[in-house]
């Protein structure tokens, strides 16, 4: 931990910037002239951890500095879709990698699950920086709002197949909701009451070394608030790697989502 953290402090994070670089050559020469929501989006994620094993207020504030580029300056007024990719000058490069579409790491267009991601990390932030005591910024929570619903709205298909990225059409693409699962701080405020309507579930396939997917099938599941839906989850046997199962809360059960 204590390496990995020197690496962060000597050569990715800018403190300029408020964000984490991209990559380097082998001999820490040559920064790239990108900037990725990406790769920012999982250094929160990090910083969140490294909080909460050091007790090391500073990747908080990190953390928040990330989120309010990244979610508050860019995405908020992209009616709140995320933009993966820029320049070094943080200007969007929205046609980034139109010729590649398909790439693993930086494709084209909208990613749809990162916007259920990034909502759940923006309110484990703001959990975290209630319960530590710090200054925590009301956009916080309607920027994870706005997130969730507009995930919901532009991404959202009813058949859950595989599928991590769309065009800037504003057209609905397949996307599975795990991304949104993660643990969250207990908060330092009672949680606000919410609708009994239920939530629904589905199963994200794994992928193993033929990054082959099951194919979805509909079963009963229990969910987490106790009543049963019918949902797509995954055969097994179909599978080459783990899958995952989640629960998403449409509508006005966003806020069961931030004190789960």
């Amino acid at each position: 931990m204590n390496d990995a953290i020197h690496i962060i402090d000597q050569f990715f994070w800018s403190e300029e910037e408020g964000v984490m670089l991209e990559s380097f050559a082998q001999d820490w020469s040559g920064v790239e002239a990108y900037r990725g929501a990406n790769s920012n989006m999982h250094a929160t994620e990090a910083f969140l951890a490294l909080a909460d094993v050091t007790g090391d207020n500073r990747w908080l504030d990190r953390a928040l500095r990330i989120v309010e580029r990244v979610i508050h300056t860019h995405a908020a007024t992209n009616q709140f879709m995320v933009i993966e990719h820029f320049d070094a000058h943080w200007q969007p490069l929205l046609g980034y990698n139109e010729d590649n579409p398909a790439d693993g790491f930086r494709p084209y267009g909208i990613t749809p699950g990162h916007g259920f991601e990034w909502a759940r990390l923006v309110l484990h932030l703001e959990a975290a920086r209630l319960r530590a005591g710090l200054a925590t910024p009301d956009w916080l929570l309607s920027d994870a709002e706005g997130l969730f619903a507009s995930a919901c709205e532009y991404a959202w298909a009813v058949d859950g197949a595989p599928a991590s990225s769309t065009p800037w059409t504003g057209t609905n693409a397949p996307w599975c909701a795990s991304a949104c699962t993660g643990p969250t701080p207990k908060p330092a405020q009672p949680p606000r009451p919410c609708s009994s309507a239920p939530a629904s579930c589905i199963t994200k396939p794994g992928t193993g070394a033929s990054g082959s997917f099951a194919k979805p099938t509909l079963s009963t599941v229990s969910t987490a608030v106790g009543t049963t839906n019918s949902a797509h989850t995954t055969n097994p046997a179909a599978t080459s790697g783990a899958a995952s199962r989640t629960c998403t809360m449409p509508g006005k059960r966003f806020c069961c989502l931030r004190y789960r």
